[in-house]
């Protein structure tokens, strides 16, 4: 008998290689072994039984060497830049748990490596390497060395989704096929009596019921047996592990009842059990494809960009941006795709992409990559490639910005975890009791409780449900990263809200200069110009008032170049740059060491000139619509307010809040931060509402974060979700509609267990045969994706009419 490769599990056809008391049946599967075993990633092999792919024949590096040519090593990486590197490759092999553990622990295997993630469903690894020490020739030689040979195509550096028929499918054909036949074979044994003429080709119809059912057994039910197999393996008893005992039940007693010429066996039921199961997973699959709840960016957050064409400024949207459009993009900005510089140089923090806190410096012609973050003055680039509709939003939820989150348990995993459990003890019991009761029902019982009782149904309720009203709540203009985080918004007891750009609107204020001097009364073109051109390269809420204001003082400041050396801005302090040799400072009081000019209902923006502080812009605070109102529908939550401004607003905000509402003035972002953490310390789940800038880490630190936008959607990774400032008032609505829709998905899983519990009731009574469960199982989830569908609609109607009238 030929030996299997303790690897790969195939054949081991020419001389067998030995090492360790086990058999390999090549060089390049032998290599691996050991490669695992000195990096101490032996567990590779506990997770499957030769999990491995044979390794094609060692090929050297000259084999890939083409993809370290300039042109085609471009369109294969994602990014490039200061030695680090990251790229996506197709991989066929991927085919089990094993190889995406393997997968993902490559940093281990091979130093360049940085970091790397699998994409199971479509069978790619992201991998970021360091280029100073392998090229991605190399990269690609080690994948395939390891088994995992990369399918290089140039097609893959298209974003188009590929279309492909799903195996449930062919799982499915078969399965409805052999059911059928075996249903024609079947028949006569519930019509025919006994000395019929048919009764004679009884025992031929039976063993040919039996050959139809093999590809059932062996074919149609493997995803079932894979999944139940990969549980036992991580000691975890998944849903699939009865339905695979009440397979595995099913067949087995047919076989005895076949060749021992006891009965007929229940090869039908057994086939039509694996059709209906097919087709309700079948339905499952296309449903979640339709829906696209893993959507693209326009989806979550509709971020604008601001395009310069032909000396002419306008604010766009990002589906709207062509490759060749001229875009501004401002300090803290995210660049939305690759552009190439047109300003003579930038400082470029690529920690969106990489997940490392570094700038890099680019000059005027280079290739700045998307999801890079701008730091300093603003700059002009052109595009150069579409937006990717998925790759922004992979980068907002990417690893680097989920490590330090909290591990939320989701309402699903606290029923699922002792389900099947359950489950298996009332098949057991059931089978117990009707072998003393009547034997003849034993196994149909038995399979019934094992089928029936899926709690499929049970984790369909919260993500539809939840994933139409990220649908809806779009609609309305609060746009939330995930599923998640309206399942944490159900659960907030402490609301932290900033005050400028956020409890006030950001671009409504009425701005008047006051000068300190005679000579400031009035402020000349150039000190103007100077300090528009400084306001204009900043995001922050008064920047962008300021800075709308002296470009309608005079609209020849957008045209005309303003140089800015040293630009810096200091989150929570302000501006500073030089302009024609003169120290220029746009920012708070602190910042400019001057008195406070505290006068009740405004904010101050003080500007100093070549060491000079000349007076201050007052920005007369105007609160949104309605906030009172939107308070006091927010009255069950405990409240704060924490800003950077001065106290003078104190009494105004206090008569809008509710009683007990606690308020901090002249806070930096740090203390900000320190805030919310000692809050959340103390056991409060918080919500914090700010601008997106000066709060990106008390937004980050929260239990869920909401940035706040006006004129520009800018976006921070830091944020949960992005809210439109003229929607803001919306807040009790949104909090009542999302404790509504969490009141839906307890009824779905309330339908859910009743469906499993009637299910029960008749299936251990002996009253529900396994196919008829079989039928039932995808009813139930037929019911729960109806459910969740027309009760957000009905949940989100009226408030979708007030949104779209506004």
């Amino acid at each position: 008998m030929s030996k299997k490769c303790y690897h790969c599990g195939l054949k081991v056809q020419a001389e067998e290689i030995r090492l360790e008391d086990k058999s390999f049946c090549c060089n390049g599967c032998k290599t691996v072994f050991e490669i695992l075993h000195s990096q101490n990633l032996g567990d590779y092999y506990s997770l499957n039984k030769n999990p491995g792919v044979r390794p094609e024949s060692q090929q050297n590096s000259a084999s890939y060497a083409f993809l370290d040519s300039e042109k085609i090593f471009s369109e294969f990486v994602d990014f490039s830049s200061d030695g680090t590197t990251v790229v996506s490759f197709s991989v066929p092999a991927v085919h089990c748990t094993s190889c995406v553990w393997l997968l993902e622990s490559l940093e281990k295997i091979y130093p360049p490596i940085v970091h790397s993630s699998v994409d199971f469903n479509q069978k790619t690894v992201r991998i970021t390497y360091d280029s100073s020490k392998a090229s991605l020739s190399e990269i690609a030689k080690f994948l395939a060395d390891l088994g995992y040979k990369p399918n290089l195509s140039l097609d893959q550096s298209d974003a188009k989704e590929k279309k492909s028929i799903s195996p449930t499918l062919y799982q499915m054909v078969v399965a409805g096929f052999c059911f059928g036949n075996v249903m024609l074979l079947t028949f006569p044994e519930y019509i025919t009596s006994e000395g019929s003429s048919i009764e004679q080709y009884k025992d031929t119809f039976r063993y040919l019921s039996f050959l139809l059912s093999l590809p059932v057994f062996f074919y149609s039910s493997k995803s079932y047996f894979q999944s139940a197999y990969v549980g036992f393996k991580h000691k975890h008893l998944n849903i699939d592990v009865p339905i695979s005992i009440g397979i595995v039940t099913l067949f087995v007693r047919s076989v005895y009842e076949v060749f021992s010429g006891v009965g007929a066996g229940y090869f039908d039921s057994l086939c039509g059990l694996l059709f209906f199961m097919l087709a309700g997973k079948l339905f499952q699959e296309s449903t979640y494809k339709s829906l696209r709840f893993d959507r693209d960016y326009k989806s979550f957050y509709p971020i604008a960009v601001e395009r310069i064409n032909k000396e002419k400024e306008e604010y766009i949207l990002l589906e709207e941006l062509k490759v060749g459009d001229v875009i501004r993009v401002r300090n803290q900005e995210i660049f939305p795709s690759d552009c190439i510089l047109l300003s003579e140089n930038a400082n470029i923090d690529n920690s969106f992409i990489t997940g490392e806190s570094k700038q890099v410096s680019r000059d005027k012609g280079e290739l700045i990559y998307a999801g890079g973050k701008l730091v300093g003055s603003a700059v002009l680039v052109q595009t150069q490639k579409a937006v990717n509709q998925g790759y922004l939003t992979s980068l907002w939820n990417h690893q680097t910005f989920s490590l330090a989150e909290d591990s939320f348990q989701t309402l699903i995993d606290s029923i699922s975890k002792r389900f099947t459990i359950v489950v298996l003890f009332v098949a057991f019991a059931a089978a117990f009791y009707w072998w003393f009761v009547d034997f003849s029902k034993v196994f149909q019982v038995f399979c019934s409780v094992l089928i029936v009782a899926c709690p499929c149904a049970l984790s369909l309720s919260t993500p539809f449900t939840l994933g139409h009203m990220l649908r809806y709540l779009g609609f309305s203009k609060w746009y939330f990263k995930d599923l998640r985080v309206l399942e944490k918004l159900n659960q907030i007891t402490h609301i932290v809200w900033d005050k400028t750009g956020t409890l006030t609107q950001g671009d409504k204020s009425q701005i008047k200069w006051t000068g300190f001097s005679r000579n400031a009364t009035e402020l000349s073109t150039n000190q103007k110009q100077w300090i528009f051109a400084l306001v204009r390269n900043s995001t922050h809420p008064l920047s962008s008032q300021l800075y709308g204001y002296l470009k309608n003082e005079n609209s020849d400041f957008s045209s005309q170049k303003i140089e800015i050396e040293n630009f810096q801005e200091i989150p929570g302090k302000g501006l500073v740059g030089q302009i024609q040799g003169q120290e220029i400072k746009v920012g708070s009081s602190d910042f400019l060491d001057v008195a406070a000019q505290n006068i009740v209902n405004v904010s101050s923006v003080y500007v100093q000139i070549d060491g000079v502080v000349l007076g201050y812009f007052s920005f007369q605070n105007m609160y949104r619509e309605n906030l009172t109102q939107t308070l006091k529908g927010l009255s069950n939550f405990k409240m704060s307010v924490i800003s950077g401004d001065n106290p003078s607003e104190k009494e105004n905000l206090e008569k809008m809040f509710p009683l007990g509402s606690e308020f901090y003035f002249n806070q930096s972002p740090k203390d900000k931060l320190d805030y919310v953490e000692n809050l959340q310390k103390s056991g409060e789940k918080v919500l914090m509402i700010g601008d997106g800038l000066n709060d990106s880490g008390a937004l980050k630190e929260s239990f869920v974060g909401l940035s706040v936008s006006d004129s520009s959607l800018g976006f921070t990774p830091s944020c949960d979700g992005i809210v439109k400032g003229e929607a803001l008032t919306l807040a009790p609505v949104i909090f009542n509609r999302i404790k509504k829709a969490m009141g839906l998905v307890k009824i779905a899983f309330g339908f859910s267990l009743f469906y499993n519990f009637i299910g029960l009731v008749f299936a251990v009574t002996g009253h529900l045969k396994p196919v008829v469960a079989a039928i039932l199982m995808p009813i139930s989830s037929i019911s729960i994706v109806l459910i969740a569908t027309f009760g957000t609609y009905f949940i989100n109607k009226r408030g979708g009419e007030k949104v779209q009238n506004q």
